[in-house]
């Protein structure tokens, strides 16, 4: 459609008063044939609404039609309840909430709720943690918490049917009972104790006084019992459990037992020691001084009484003169993995150890303790090492300082992981972690994880990288990890992609740069990319 007006249009021209007269009579024509097209837009609108509204009435139709033929409506019993199972976490036990699996199954539609409710297994594994009082006193909104948590609880348990049931129970730090009540009338404890028949794998996180009622139990009332942890919270009373009279640990199928307590006599434990598969024992002293520590000597013993041990873990206190020359050496071949937190001279420990000991299949050692400053390798026997070791975890205060040389010269070829844990910051000791000492480590290793590590530049950490990745195909690193304790000194990212390039993987963490000080103007101000305080 033509204009007169064409080559005015798009321009900032102001008509005059006979051009407006003009432009509106111009208008009218154009004006009408619109009104037109949107009258006939309108109604094909209405019959496009309306044949909308039939096909989707009619798709809605057709949907629950197909639903009754639904391959899931048909899907038998037996592989539904395969499916749920598989949804139910594996690496930790249910938690008792809507969000997740078995409760979450049950909301999706009535048939799953029946399903659900009706698969016992579903409901054989539970967390359980005791709501925590509020300081100052209970309410009735936290009395009412804890009623209704004990009821779900036994109503959960309760649908588990005849399956053996794996639990884990964390009580309250104060136990939110008057401590006169709590080794008697804890509802928690006494709730599930009720259950002990099904009991397979147990673990505590308690007061030693919540325990009590457990502790009644005898060998033929836990017959499935597999596996039972026990970590005591600290609590401010003499010994509450007898662990060497505890009927608990003589069920004939318990295999894997931790227990974190005031010291016993391990020995004494009524253990079926010739089946235990993993033993971890953290003993803790309350003042208590006629119970003896555990020795590098009653562990061996424990061990010559352990044939189908896999790993274990203990807290041994001891120094030089507990050692004696090993009269003869244990054998065992299934031992894989040994923990040791150590309270004394730990290379004389570790030398006595493995020098009584075969252990033909052993790979992961990992070593916590604190050594004496004045004691030197030179007035310990040498360190001797599983020959078999792969994994090597120690904190560089079980050894003397300035001897970290000669603990990694040590070590085996074999050794393909090492962590190292570092000096906590603002210790007062110096760290003699240094990166030429590294350099001592076994030529075949894969893996390096430093934490808290504050002992070495970024430079002297490249320098490291190079050494272990040129040279020779006796270069094996794979992976290196430094958490450092301190800020960056010197950006070696950039340096660092020659060797990621060549597969290794690079992880370096640092702490956040603390921006502002108590005193600073920005404070109170969304400044997350603002200046730093000098």
């Amino acid at each position: 459609m033509s204009s007169p007006f064409a080559a005015k249009l798009g321009t900032s021209y102001c008509p005059q008063n006979a051009e407006v007269t003009e432009i509106k009579a111009f208008l009218v024509e154009p004006t009408f044939r619109w009104k037109s097209l949107n009258d006939e837009i309108a109604d094909m609108q209405r019959i496009i609404n309306k044949l909308a509204e039939e096909r989707d009435a009619l798709g809605a139709y057709i949907e629950t039609h197909k639903a009754l033929i639904s391959p899931l409506r048909r899907m038998p019993l037996d592989i539904i309840q395969e499916i749920f199972s598989a949804c139910i976490p594996t690496h930790r036990n249910c938690v008792m909430s809507s969000k997740e699996p078995p409760v979450l199954l049950g909301r999706i539609c009535r048939a799953w709720r029946a399903i659900s409710l009706s698969t016992p297994r579903l409901w054989s594994r539970l967390y359980i943690i005791e709501p925590t009082a509020a300081h100052g006193g209970t309410t009735s909104a936290f009395l009412e918490k804890v009623s209704q948590r004990l009821e779900t609880m036994k109503a959960w348990l309760g649908r588990s049917g005849q399956c053996p049931l794996s639990i884990s129970f964390q009580c309250a730090p104060q136990s939110n009972i008057p401590p006169a009540e709590q080794a008697f009338d804890h509802p928690f404890m006494q709730a599930i104790v009720s259950f002990a028949s099904r009991w397979e794998d147990i673990e505590f996180t308690v007061l030693p006084s919540v325990l009590v009622p457990a502790s009644r139990l005898t060998e033929g009332d836990v017959p499935k019992l597999r596996s039972l942890r026990v970590y005591n919270m600290y609590e401010h009373t003499p010994r509450a459990i007898q662990w060497e009279s505890l009927g608990l640990l003589g069920a004939s199928a318990l295999s894997h037992v931790a227990i974190t307590a005031n010291r016993f006599n391990l020995l004494a434990l009524p253990l079926h020691w010739i089946q235990l598969r993993s033993i971890s024992i953290s003993e803790t002293w309350n003042g208590e001084t006629s119970v003896p520590p555990t020795t590098s000597e009653t562990v061996l013993q424990l061990l010559s009484q352990c044939p189908e041990l896999r790993s274990c873990r203990f807290w041994i206190q001891e120094g030089p003169e507990n050692h004696s020359t090993p009269t003869r050496v244990i054998e065992h071949p299934l031992l894989e993995a040994f923990e040791i937190e150590c309270g004394g001279d730990v290379p004389s420990l570790i030398h006595h150890l493995f020098s009584s000991l075969s252990l033909p299949g052993f790979q992961h050692l990992k070593i916590r303790g604190h050594c004496d400053n004045g004691t030197t390798l030179s007035q310990s026997p040498f360190l001797i090492f599983p020959v078999t070791l792969a994994t090597f975890d120690i904190n560089i205060e079980a050894f003397p300082r300035s001897s970290l040389v000669e603990v990694f010269r040590g070590l085996p070829d074999t050794l393909r992981t090492v962590r190292i844990h570092d000096l906590p910051p603002h210790s007062p000791l110096s760290s003699e972690l240094r990166a030429d000492t590294l350099t001592f480590l076994p030529l075949g290793l894969q893996e390096l994880e430093i934490q808290a590590c504050a002992s070495f530049s970024d430079e002297q950490l490249f320098h490291f990288m190079q050494s272990r990745t040129t040279g020779g195909a006796s270069r094996t690193l794979r992976r290196l990890r430094v958490d450092f304790s301190r800020q960056i000194q010197c950006d070696i990212l950039p340096g660092l992609r020659q060797f990621v390039e060549k597969g290794i993987r690079v992880e370096l963490t640092y702490p956040p740069r603390q921006k502002m000080t108590r005193f600073s103007p920005w404070i109170g101000l969304d400044m997350d990319d603002g200046p730093e305080d000098s």
